[in-house]
């Protein structure tokens, strides 16, 4: 087994091809990285959200939450994710609280098969550290944790849930490759 999640064995069928797939979770669960991989491998074009987002308004993540505060950012984030679907399939990495909104929520699984990558707070404080572009991210393992457990039911409503811990995200990209593909076995 691949270490899919329970709820991975119940998943909806794949939407009809072609479809977005819209890598979702927490902070420091790999979603840039493992989608940039999965897309190299389905032949796609990759859209990192928070980038969208940051060329849309013409700054950083952070000069967006300084400017217009977390409600003001999320709002754009919905714009921008809303922008992304009408456009050409691609494999899209959302930022950690797209999934929050649930309108855009829904929105990514009528648009494809929304994956989480799941991780816990330990490990993603360790593949965080130093990481200054973050606005959310605060160093204490608690506030973390406090922030992701604040996240799990946005997290769990997805098509499909990879576990994270312990893999590399080409080992993450492969495991999702595999699943698109019909071979959760591997």
């Amino acid at each position: 087994m691949l270490g899919l999640s329970a709820p991975a064995m119940d998943m909806a069928p794949p939407p009809p091809e072609p479809a977005f797939v819209l890598l979702s979770g927490f902070m420091g669960a790999g979603k840039s990285t493992v989608a940039r991989l999965l897309a190299a491998r389905l032949g796609l074009p990759c859209v990192d959200l928070d980038q969208e987002i940051g060329l849309a308004a013409g700054m950083d993540i952070r000069g967006i939450f300084a400017a217009r505060g977390e409600a003001g950012f999320r709002t754009l984030e919905a714009e921008i994710l809303q922008k992304v679907l009408r456009g050409p399939v691609a494999v899209v990495a959302l930022g950690g609280g797209a999934v929050l909104n649930p309108e855009s929520r829904a929105a990514a699984r009528r648009g494809g098969l929304l994956v989480t990558l799941a991780v816990d707070a330990q490990t993603a404080a360790k593949r965080l550290r130093g990481a200054a572009d973050r606005p959310l991210l605060d160093a204490d393992p608690l506030v973390l944790a406090a922030r992701l457990d604040a996240r799990a039911e946005a997290y769990a409503d997805a098509d499909l849930l990879i576990d994270t811990h312990g893999r590399t995200a080409e080992d993450v990209a492969t495991v999702l490759f595999a699943a698109l593909n019909g071979r959760p076995d591997l």
